[in-house]
């Protein structure tokens, strides 16, 4: 007991508090509670105590000293100190018990900027505007596309990623080349987010919106942000994002690959 409450003192404390159930004759049953939750029973005359964990409740034993001033200052402490410091740190307590790391996993994505040519003039189209396709994309038929050698519209819908199970987007990382110029003005490159959750009959859940600013390093440029909302996906639902490019007068962005990363919710 003595090494559990050391973790319990040193683990940080979690805002969600979790429930101490009423005293209760007999046991609580599987459907009864959440997880994190504690109780106290009395059991064919024998004190009980419980925590529930991945659906299931844990009991053990109540035991007291027969010495009748042992049990009074055991009485006490439960009284006084005890359930309180049960109820304070219930959370930390199940966590303890139940050591589920949350799994993550990610969507690559890339877009970049092109020359085309109309009526025999060329024009640079620099990436203004993206949506990003989770997961693979076929390169070539992204190319073709990109030189006009494909015609064929592909509809109006817009690609959205399936997630395996619940999370949160955790982190969006992006990478950025920048065409090459003897004024050096990447710092001024700003990216926007836009994310739009949805559920399995793709019903909004909510959108999330940040503006990065640049970070150079090197030969590219990288962003960064991990302060997304917790809009939570069911699993089979769905997830698109668009990124708004403002590029710097100079070195216009070439072409922009990076990841997001997803956390699953336990």
């Amino acid at each position: 007991m003595a090494d559990v409450t050391q973790d319990l003192l040193t683990t940080e404390l979690d805002t969600k508090q979790d429930t101490l159930l009423p005293l209760k004759q007999g046991l609580y049953s599987s459907g009864e509670g959440n997880d994190g939750d504690m109780c106290v029973c009395i059991n064919n005359g024998k004190k009980i105590f419980g925590v529930k964990f991945q659906g299931e409740w844990n009991y053990t034993e109540l035991t007291l000293e027969s010495d009748p001033f042992d049990k009074g200052v055991i009485h006490e402490e439960i009284n006084n100190d005890f359930v309180s410091l049960l109820t304070r740190y219930s959370q930390n307590i199940s966590r303890i018990l139940n050591r589920r790391t949350p799994r993550t996993f990610n969507f690559p994505f890339y877009a970049r900027s092109y020359t085309y040519t109309s009526s025999g003039v060329s024009t640079d189209n620099y990436i203004t505007d993206a949506i990003v396709v989770p997961g693979s994309v076929d390169l070539l038929l992204l190319d073709r596309l990109i030189s006009g050698s494909v015609t064929d519209t592909l509809g109006s819908q817009s690609p959205r990623g399936t997630v395996p199970y619940k999370c949160v987007l955790k982190t969006v990382v992006i990478t950025a080349r920048h065409i090459t110029h003897s004024t050096d003005d990447r710092s001024s490159t700003s990216i926007g987010l836009t994310g739009n959750a949805y559920d399995t009959s793709l019903s909004t859940l909510g959108t999330l919106s940040q503006s990065l600013t640049a970070t150079v390093a090197g030969s590219f440029t990288r962003y960064i942000n991990e302060d997304f909302s917790n809009i939570v996906i069911p699993k089979h639902g769905h997830f698109d994002m668009v990124l708004a490019v403002t590029n710097p007068t100079h070195r216009k962005v070439s072409s922009i690959n990076g990841i997001m990363i997803f956390e699953e919710v336990i």
